[in-house]
C-alpha cells in the first residue's frame, strides 16, 4: 500500500496456504478487503486510521511457469487495474469480468491458474456461465466469518446461487467444466410458451364455434325458406284437389252436352 508521502506498507506471501492472524484490531479483515478489492471487488476496503493517507494498493504475483513478476495496481478509490511488468509498458485491466476481452483482472488471473475459456452450470436448466475469478474468490480467501460459520466456506448460503456455486468448487476439485452441457428450455419460458399455445387453441376454437353458429343460422334459414316453399306447394296441390279439379270434372259434361245441342258446321 502506497501513498504521498508515506512509508511503503507491506505484507510478504509464501507459496501455498497463507494464514492471517493476531489479535484483534489489528487490520486483518483491511488485508483480506485489500487483497479482495485487487482480485476485482466493486468495494473498496473499508477505511481505517492506520490506511490515512493511502491512495493505492498493489499486489506482486511471482507465475509458476515464467520468471519475473507481475504487478497489480489499483486505486483506492476503484476503477480499472494497472499490470506491469519489467520490459513491458504498463497495461490497463477492467475490474469487471467480460469473457469476451482479455483486458480485465479476471482474466488475467484465470489465465494465471489455467482456468480461463471455462463454463460453469448456474442453474438446474442447465444454463452455463463463463467463469469469473470472482466466482472463485470464495475459495482463495475465506475470511473470519466465513471460517466459524456454520455452512461451507464454498457457499454463500443464496438458493439462487447453489447450483453456481458447487459447480464452481466442482471445476477447482476437477479441472473439468461444464461446457458439454446442453441447456433444456427454462421452466418459466416453457410453460409460459404451453399457456401462451393453450390461449391461441382457445382463441381457434372460440372463432370457430362462431363459424359454426353463423352456418348453422344460415342452415336454418335455408331450412325455413325451404319449409315454405314445400308448404306452399302442399297447398297449391290440395288446393286444386278440393276446389279446382272438381268444378273442371263438373264443367266438363256441360261443355259435352252444348257441342250436341250447337253442332259444328
Amino acid at each position: 500500500m502506497t501513498g504521498p508521502g508515506l512509508k511503503e506498507a507491506t505484507i510478504l506471501f509464501v507459496e501455498g496456504l497463507n494464514v492471517i492472524y493476531g489479535p484483534s484490531d489489528t487490520g486483518k479483515t483491511f488485508i483480506v478487503q485489500c487483497i479482495d478489492f485487487i482480485f476485482g471487488r466493486k468495494k473498496a476496503p473499508k477505511a481505517i486510521p492506520e490506511a490515512k493517507g493511502y491512495d493505492s494498493i498493489s499486489l506482486v504475483i511471482s507465475p509458476w511457469d515464467s520468471p519475473g513478476e507481475l504487478k497489480l495496481t489499483r486505486s483506492l478509490k476503484g476503477g480499472a487495474l494497472t499490470l506491469s511488468a519489467e520490459g513491458r509498458p504498463p497495461r490497463k485491466l477492467s475490474e469487471k469480468h467480460n469473457a469476451n476481452s482479455v483486458d480485465c483482472v479476471s482474466r488475467f488471473l484465470l489465465d494465471l491458474t489455467g482456468l480461463n475459456d471455462k463454463r460453469v452450470r448456474k442453474n438446474r436448466d442447465g444454463a452455463t456461465d463463463s467463469l469469473s475469478f470472482r466466482d472463485l474468490t470464495k475459495l482463495v480467501i475465506v475470511d473470519e466469518e466465513v471460517m466459524i460459520g456454520q455452512i461451507s466456506p464454498y457457499l454463500s448460503g443464496q438458493n439462487v446461487s447453489a447450483t453456481k456455486e458447487r459447480s464452481v468448487f466442482r471445476l477447482f476439485l476437477t479441472g473439468v467444466d461444464d461446457s458439454p452441457i446442453t441447456a433444456i428450455e427454462a421452466t418459466k419460458i416453457s410453460k409460459a410458451r404451453k399457456e401462451a399455445k393453450g390461449e391461441i387453441i382457445q382463441q381457434l376454437l372460440d372463432e370457430s364455434s362462431k363459424k359454426l353458429d353463423e352456418i348453422g343460422l344460415q342452415l336454418d334459414e335455408s331450412a325455413i325458406r325451404q319449409a315454405n316453399e314445400d308448404i306452399s306447394t302442399e297447398l297449391e296441390t290440395q288446393l286444386w284437389e278440393l276446389y279446382i279439379n272438381p268444378i273442371i270434372n263438373h264443367l266438363r259434361p256441360i261443355s259435352a252436352s252444348s257441342s250436341h245441342i250447337f253442332p259444328q258446321s
